[in-house]
């Protein structure tokens, strides 16, 4: 009875079936929270990106594969690579974590990948990969750079990646211009993958412009904390393109609260563990 009563007092999502009948859209993956003291303990102190390469086994490094296997087969492919935005509703939902994780999964299955940070208002992705941009994507938008100057390489993961410098005055009407839609053109005939790391779309409305050149979409959303009638309002905000949606990443998930009330990780700790490393 408890359980029931916190379930109806929470506000945000518990369950996969909870999200599929509130949005209508299936959960790709349940990704439960990695505790940092077990990635220092296992491989050093390392970022969550990297964690898959040292324990490409571990179930965290599972779940990121699952959102590829799904997103990945939402559109067939003609011979180009495919691009995949990642979202969510509202900041600090570890959106940027999943689409570097994502990028790092795919470069260490032997993939030619590259990552697009297009979060003007919180540039990150450089920032994570310990480097400094001096020409980033506002500068290509504005028209002032080449694309080649534009790349840089995190050599750790092998990963490709164009960050932020010079912000525009208005981001949106920036990305409106057709050169977005040219810079992905061009990346998806070098390479296998374009990851765009894009702002949450609760605040500003630069997601949904560039969620029109897109092949698909992976929404994240953080278990339990984002209201549900927040991840719902947002959604609509996509229009047309919430259709290119492969599906929803429910995200940071603790599995020893969740097992209390009986769902999937309380399941699957008692008979998955075996399955993975860490």
């Amino acid at each position: 009875i408890i359980a029931f009563i916190r379930e109806y007092l929470i506000r945000g999502f518990m369950t996969s079936d909870m999200v599929e009948e509130v949005l209508g859209i299936s959960v790709i993956s349940n990704i439960q929270e990695v505790d940092e003291k077990i990635m220092q303990k296992e491989a050093g102190t390392i970022l969550l990106h990297e964690y898959i390469r040292h324990k490409p086994l571990s179930s965290f490094a599972e779940s990121i594969r699952k959102i590829r296997v799904q997103a990945e087969g939402v559109h067939a492919t003609t011979g180009e690579g495919q691009s995949v935005l990642v979202t969510s509703s509202v900041p600090n939902e570890g959106k940027t974590e999943i689409a570097t994780s994502y990028a790092a999964s795919a470069a260490n299955a032997g993939n030619n990948v590259v990552v697009v940070d297009c979060d003007f208002r919180n540039p990150s992705v450089a920032k994570l990969f310990g480097v400094d941009v001096a020409q980033g994507l506002g500068e290509y938008l504005m028209g002032s750079v080449d694309l080649r100057d534009l790349i840089h390489k995190n050599v750790r993961e092998n990963i490709d990646f164009i960050g932020i410098n010079q912000i525009p005055k208005s981001p949106s009407d920036t990305l409106k211009t057709g050169k977005l839609q040219k810079l992905l053109d061009e990346l998806k005939q070098r390479y296998q993958f374009v990851i765009m790391d894009t702002p949450p779309l609760a605040p500003v409305v630069d997601t949904a412009v560039i969620a029109n050149c897109v092949d698909h979409i992976v929404y994240v959303t953080a278990w339990e904390t984002t209201p549900r009638d927040v991840v719902k309002s947002t959604i609509k905000t996509l229009d047309k393109s919430k259709e290119k949606i492969a599906g929803i990443v429910l995200n940071r998930i603790d599995p020893k609260r969740e097992s209390k009330y009986g769902y999937y990780y309380g399941y699957a700790l008692k008979n998955y563990a075996k399955y993975y490393d860490a």
